[in-house]
């Protein structure tokens, strides 16, 4: 029987399965681990900050690269050393999880990876607030990782969808 329950898990099961098989014990590399490293190659040597909804996910995945993390999972004090050491230029990578989605000026960072897409639009720009700051010199730009016919792409419509919709409220609304 398929219940509301139940297609939320196969839903998250198909973006673990685009995003990082290896957290369903499936040992496989996905294409969309193999651009972020791309990305990460090309956007040398300007500071990125690559952004994860899942933590399991953000885990495997950083077992390749190694890379500071901000997640809720981690101090105070830990969390500001992280952010002293990237905003002084120690690490050029860092990865986040919507823990670092607000509250944060990155201006030292050009570029905004969203690996995982979070549900709505304001998620999204709410990453970009985090380089794109007042004060910001460097050119900046935003990168979403989408693997076609997927999960992904699927995702990616339905945001682009309620943005447009709240455009088009906010319009009637001011009339």
């Amino acid at each position: 029987i398929l219940t509301v329950p139940n297609l939320l898990v196969l839903i998250l099961r198909l973006r673990t399965l685009v995003n990082c098989p290896r957290v369903l014990n499936i040992d496989i590399i996905s294409a969309k681990e193999k651009a972020l490293e791309e990305l990460i190659e090309l956007t040398a040597p300007q500071s990125l900050i690559v952004f994860f909804e899942f933590t399991q996910t953000l885990n495997k995945i950083n077992e390749k690269f190694h890379a500071p993390v901000i997640s809720g999972e981690i101090s105070q004090n830990e969390r500001q050393k992280i952010l002293t050491d990237f905003k002084q230029k120690k690490n050029r990578l860092l990865f986040a999880t919507a823990a670092a989605g607000e509250g944060l000026n990155l201006q030292e960072a050009q570029d905004v990876v969203h690996y995982e897409l979070p549900y709505t639009h304001s998620r999204v720009e709410q990453r970009i607030g985090r380089i794109y700051r007042h004060g910001q010199e460097l050119p900046c730009r935003s990168w979403k990782i989408i693997v076609k016919d997927s999960i992904d792409e699927r995702l990616e419509k339905i945001i682009a969808k309620k943005k447009r919709l709240n455009v088009e409220n906010l319009i009637k609304f001011l009339e």
